[in-house]
């Protein structure tokens, strides 16, 4: 990881002081086929230890509005552990073998972000650069309770290459993003946007 710019002053260490926390996250993830948005939804029951690791298990997954029961009984067996390593990096440890559709794991490494081990203000900037994704953080905003951010990125895995933009905000005792849209872009058009929903 490299920070690229510490940001304006006041500058501040900030780190994932993991928090007791149980919530249920919703993500949303939508994409543009033709003139259709095919929707899915995944439900995460979602927890923390004070001090971590973080656990999470697949609640539910809706398609276009619909569950069809069949599919919600294997995805439900989609679980694992979330941890912060001690170089700030995040890793993620599924306990099951069962894959959903988008990948639970996938949008988890999405929704968390590795922080600089530096004081930084708002206007600060890094880049994290992990296998086939890159991604450049800017801080919008910053408290003692809340960070805000905004992303550029690439993915690549080889075969194709894909844009990233978009904005997280999380709070101080979670290491999940609380709020989250993200873009996929070809040719500067978006064509899948994952994004937080409300649980229901």
């Amino acid at each position: 990881m490299v920070l690229e710019a510490p940001g304006s002053e006041p500058r501040r260490l900030v780190g994932h002081a993991i928090g007791a926390v149980s919530r249920p996250l919703v993500f949303e993830l939508a994409m543009k086929v033709g003139e259709h948005d095919d929707t899915t939804k995944l439900g995460v029951a979602w927890s923390c230890e004070a001090g971590g690791p973080c656990r999470y298990q697949v609640s539910s997954k809706e398609i276009d509005g619909r569950i069809d029961p069949e599919i919600n009984k294997m995805v439900t067996s989609a679980a694992g552990e979330l941890s912060i390593q001690p170089d700030g990096s995040v890793l993620i440890q599924p306990t099951s073998f069962i894959k959903t559709t988008p990948s639970i794991t996938e949008i988890l490494r999405l929704a968390s972000v590795r922080l600089p081990a530096q004081p930084f203000g708002v206007g600060a900037r890094w880049t994290v650069t992990e296998r086939d994704l890159r991604r450049t953080y800017t801080v919008t905003a910053l408290t003692a309770t809340a960070l805000e951010l905004s992303l550029t990125g690439e993915f690549d895995d080889g075969s194709a290459s894909v844009k990233l933009a978009g904005t997280l905000g999380f709070d101080g005792s979670d290491p999940v993003a609380r709020t989250l849209r993200i873009e996929q872009r070809q040719d500067a058009v978006p064509v899948i946007t994952l994004r937080t929903a409300s649980a229901r």
